[in-house]
């Protein structure tokens, strides 16, 4: 029974080293990948428009690592309806921190954490007479 235990316990181990050894490769990976997500800007345009069901339009995007997983800034962002020209909501700069455990889990773009900083509300009131 002795021998079971050690050996449950070694393959314990060894399956522990390979999964921080696969998360370490991914974490480098995407501080690697990171930086150059500028470059889709237009792709992450046309995500956002298609998953908020809104036009998504910004100046600027950055990406950074923090301790929590990757984090976009957008800078002079703005959400407009589909069917008007003003914009909804604009904001001076937008954080979203992305969740990394979802993100390699599912495979699953997700905002574990949004930030707004700049916000401005537009709010237009019809009346139907």
């Amino acid at each position: 029974m002795g021998s079971w235990i050690r050996k449950f316990i070694k393959a314990l181990a060894y399956l522990v080293a390979a999964l921080v050894i696969l998360l370490a490769l991914a974490v480098g990976l995407f501080r690697l990948l990171l930086p150059r997500a500028p470059e889709y800007q237009d792709e992450i345009k046309a995500w956002a428009n298609a998953a908020i069901g809104m036009q998504v339009e910004f100046a600027d995007m950055s990406a950074r690592w923090r301790l929590s997983g990757p984090e976009l800034t957008f800078r002079n962002a703005a959400l407009t309806p589909n069917d008007t020209v003003d914009s909804l909501i604009s904001a001076r700069e937008v954080s979203v921190s992305v969740s990394l455990l979802r993100l390699l889990g599912d495979r699953d773009l997700v905002a574990d954490q949004v930030e707004i900083n700049g916000a401005q509300l537009v709010m237009q009131i019809s009346r139907n007479d």
